[in-house]
């Protein structure tokens, strides 16, 4: 039995383990690429917002090449990865760039050039050309790659007056793989690996560096924001490996392929040493099980084998009668007292088995619980980074603006300068706001009690209604239950519906806001349905997270906090949210509360029909 027991966890239970643990690898690696993509797209997407900014400046539409040098060169000196920055007029020629290189130098037929007379461009990894002459040698004597962004830059009355380019040095990604090796385990060590959309190696082990990957074709139909992972046998060793793509659909980017890849051998390591020790006790135990077996039956099998010679010297008459063997009455004892002990064991284990599978459950509850946390934890830092940050360089950039023009006079640069800073900090003071109220929601106890949804409802439209300044809008709202929940908080699910529907609706006439409840399998079901701008139905997961959006600023104002918190409020209630729309069309905004036993349905389900 013991050997039995043995094989059995040896083909069954360590192989499961083994492709949990596996799995487990697999997934943190994955985000380890997700978070690595992120911050390839953060840099880029900052990168381009600051020549945008720059482009509307006064002092590039003045063509003044000494001040536009000079303020070149100061965001190349806020911007490390910057390798060089310079604006070409509409004959291509350079008229003003950091440190003076290339001025006087015809760029027409550069790719950034060329791209950016049609609209923002942004030129994948190639060597640098033009500027490899003038930069000094790289520490490590490799040739210089640049990614390049450029924009085109406009003048007064509307005419294109050149553009504005700027080449980012490629070894600002060395400083994503010294984050991401950060954020793995102290015992990990993983390797990143950048791939171009044809699938070409531009980052990782110099002797990959230019090749395609076999291992990695399956990522080519990957499309922008996709993640995933993979384990691959490459020319060294087999690894584990996670992937992201860089980029969304809304601005799909350059389409980089991330790979953390770790040594399979070192990822597993601890299963297969635990896979050697079961192997070696299982043997030792087997091999003990069996002496004790064959001493206990030797054993047993004596006072047999005396009554059977017994009897057959009593068949052959050579005795009288068979002897009194005391040792069945012992063995009978024996035997009542082993099972007694035997029973006593068992159930010994099977308590120690419940007690382990118990401690297991929550081990594995509170890891899940860790791990869901963490990744909530990383992605909500690099978001509150990301989307705090563009205010803060607003305000940076306009008050040094704001200081020149002081220093000159220039009454109208100060007010521009101070209502953007204005606007910077009203966005900064919203998202705090909105992300103290997602803390808020968290730590709110909950007061159940019975809450009129119709009522509520009634109020809240009340108070949006007051702001419409006369915009035509339709309201039609269901005969709607009475639920069990805290008022205070399932009041702010129906304002961030409400408010979304009213938003998202600007410019139909006129809007439409369609509110509906039914219950369906114990549950009541809420939907909120608008006419308005609506989105892309393959990102509806995407929605309820922390500053999700799936619209620029320009269009739609908010912070991306507002549904985030819808969620977590419906899920403390022990419900669900959804989301389904269609671009142009409108969206449908749903979430669930649990049914109590004996509540009503609303008057609608019972031959009231919805209003049309």
């Amino acid at each position: 039995m013991a050997a039995l027991g043995t094989l059995i966890l040896l083909l069954v239970v360590l192989p499961a383990t083994t492709r949990q643990a596996e799995l487990e690898q697999r997934a943190a690696l994955t985000q380890l690429a997700e978070v690595a993509a992120q911050d390839l797209d953060a840099t880029l997407d900052d990168r381009a917002r600051d020549l945008l900014f720059v482009s509307r400046l006064e002092e590039l539409r003045s063509g003044d090449p000494t001040r536009l040098r000079a303020l070149l060169e100061q965001l190349q000196r806020d911007r490390p990865e910057i390798a060089w920055m310079g604006w070409a007029d509409e004959a291509g020629v350079v008229q003003a760039s950091t440190g003076g290189l290339l001025v006087g130098v015809r760029v027409s037929g550069r790719p950034w050039f060329q791209r950016a007379r049609q609209g923002p461009a942004v030129v994948d990894v190639h060597r640098a050309t033009l500027l490899e002459p003038l930069l000094p040698r790289t520490a490590d004597g490799q040739p210089r790659r640049f990614v390049d962004l450029s924009v085109p830059v406009w003048g007064e009355a509307g005419a294109r007056r050149g553009v504005l380019g700027a080449h980012l040095s490629w070894t600002w990604v060395q400083g994503v793989e010294r984050r991401v090796r950060a954020l793995a385990a102290p015992s990990r060590t993983v390797e990143v690996l950048i791939l171009n959309r044809a699938g070409t190696v531009l980052h990782g082990p110099r002797e990959l560096l230019g090749t395609l990957p076999a291992q990695t074709s399956a990522l080519q139909d990957t499309a922008p924001g996709g993640r995933g992972s993979l384990q691959a046998s490459w020319a060294d060793r087999p690894y584990l490996a996670g992937y992201a793509v860089t980029g969304r659909a809304s601005a799909p980017g350059l389409g980089w392929r991330v790979v953390v890849r770790q040594d399979a051998g070192q990822a597993l390591a601890p299963v297969q040493a635990l896979r050697r020790r079961v192997a070696v006790w299982g043997l030792f135990g087997a091999l003990l099980s069996a002496l004790l077996a064959y001493g206990a039956a030797r054993a047993l099998s004596r006072p047999m084998s005396a009554l059977t010679h017994a009897a057959t010297a009593l068949q052959r008459r050579e005795t009288h009668g068979l002897p009194h063997l005391r040792q069945y009455a012992e063995v009978e004892q024996l035997s009542h007292a082993l099972q007694g002990l035997l029973a006593q064991r068992r159930e010994a284990e099977t308590r120690q088995a419940q007690v382990l599978a118990s401690l297991e459950q929550r081990v594995e509850a509170r890891t899940a619980q860790l791990t869901e946390a963490n990744a909530a934890l990383d992605a909500f830092s690099a978001s509150v980074s990301h989307d705090l940050r563009a205010p803060i360089r607003h305000v940076a950039g306009f008050a040094g603006i704001l200081r020149r023009a002081v220093a000159r006079g220039d009454a109208q640069k100060v007010e521009h300068a101070l209502d953007v800073i204005d606007q910077a900090t009203a966005q900064m003071g919203a998202l705090t706001e909105a992300l103290l109220e997602f803390a808020r929601t968290a730590q709110h106890p909950l007061r159940r009690q019975p809450v009129e949804l119709a009522a509520l409802v009634a109020s809240v439209q009340h108070e949006l209604s007051a702001g419409l300044e006369g915009r035509p809008v339709q309201w039609q709202v269901a005969d709607l239950p009475v639920v069990v929940g805290d008022a205070a908080l399932l009041r702010q699910v129906m304002t961030n519906l409400l408010s979304n529907a009213l938003k998202y609706s600007h410019g139909r006439t006129p809007a439409t806001i369609r509110v509906v409840a039914e219950s369906a399998a114990g549950e009541w079901r809420v939907t909120v349905q608008d006419n308005g701008a609506g989105f892309d139905p393959q990102y509806e997961d995407r929605l309820f997270g922390l500053f999700q959006r799936l619209h620029r600023q320009e269009e739609f104002e908010g912070t991306g906090i507002g549904l985030a918190n819808v969620r977590r409020i419906i899920e403390r209630h022990g419900g669900r949210v959804w989301a389904h729309g269609v671009p142009g069309e409108g969206a449908t905004f749903g979430f669930s509360l649990p049914r109590l036993d004996g509540e009503p349905a609303p008057a609608w389900r019972e031959g009231h029909p919805v209003p049309p």
